[in-house]
């Protein structure tokens, strides 16, 4: 399969993966914007990282984690 990466309309060819004989497209990242990506990620991830996170499930409203009840256990 041909590679092609996806970042924001890139669109370059950076290789092909198994199976060799299928020349059909797939999308993934090319090495350069794959280390962009990561770098923006990581970066969200320290932006958030003080923030406290509630979500939307019930759960998430309970208190403190230690009174919150497992996943597996919510209705």
């Amino acid at each position: 399969m041909i590679r092609v990466c996806c970042y924001k309309s890139c669109g370059v060819v950076y290789g092909e993966k198994e199976p060799l004989s299928d020349k059909k497209t797939t999308h993934g990242l090319c090495p350069k914007h794959l280390e962009i990506s990561l770098k923006e990620i990581k970066a969200e991830m320290e932006k958030r990282k003080g923030e406290e996170w509630h979500g939307n499930h019930p759960d998430h409203h309970l208190g403190p984690p230690a009174r919150r009840r497992p996943a597996y256990l919510a209705p």
